[in-house]
């Protein structure tokens, strides 16, 4: 495989982000997993607790293995994390518990409540891994 060269030295390959996508997939379809465990009814407390300590540790793990450009860390991610969650509703209907149709209401509160926590994720990931 060659690498191309420009004015500044060799041009790296475009990084890999499957390991974003793996990681996504992990946090949206175990913190839903979770939640549909404990059964929170009262507050979205629970909710914003569980899906932004998911989100921070979902990009941690994300930016220190997927050596890429953090924007597309965080997009694959929240791929990722998108597809877990409609995994596990799709998962929890047919193993016969239930209807799980306000998917798209978790969706939203993983995004807004993994937004702040996933930034912070990104960057110490990428400050520990060295690169």
């Amino acid at each position: 495989m060659s690498v191309a060269k420009n004015d500044s030295g060799p041009v790296k390959p475009r990084a890999r982000t499957a390991p974003a996508l793996f990681f996504g997939l992990a946090a949206g379809g175990l913190s839903t997993v979770l939640l549909a465990v404990l059964n929170p009814q009262s507050s979205l407390i629970p909710f914003f607790l569980i899906y932004g300590i998911a989100a921070f540790l979902m990009s941690v793990f994300a930016a220190r293995f997927s050596p890429s450009r953090l924007l597309e860390v965080w997009a694959v991610s929240y791929v990722g994390a998108m597809l877990g969650i409609v995994a596990e509703a799709a998962l929890h209907e047919g193993l016969g518990h239930g209807s799980r149709n306000l998917w798209p209401f978790a969706v939203i509160l993983f995004v807004a409540a993994g937004l702040v926590p996933s930034w912070l994720g990104l960057w110490l990931g990428k400050r520990t891994s060295g690169a």
